[in-house]
């Protein structure tokens, strides 16, 4: 019998971990402590424009993703 895993649901959140300068974390803490908007909301926003302005083609195409 085989168990059938649900399928993922593309709008639940995702937790990753990234390395970002830290001139970019401390204008992040900066707007945080400004607006008092959560760092995770502001990145999430900023990827939200970032593809939509993007189509996925392009997206994947990039020379910065085929070269790692």
């Amino acid at each position: 019998m085989m168990i059938r895993e649900p399928k993922a649901d593309p709008t639940r959140a995702k937790e990753v971990k990234v390395k970002i300068p830290v001139s970019h974390h401390i204008k992040l803490h900066s707007m945080k402590v400004l607006t008092g908007k959560q760092i995770s909301d502001a990145i999430t926003e900023a990827l939200d424009v970032y593809f939509a302005s993007r189509g996925i083609e392009e997206t994947l195409t990039m020379p910065q993703l085929r070269e790692r």
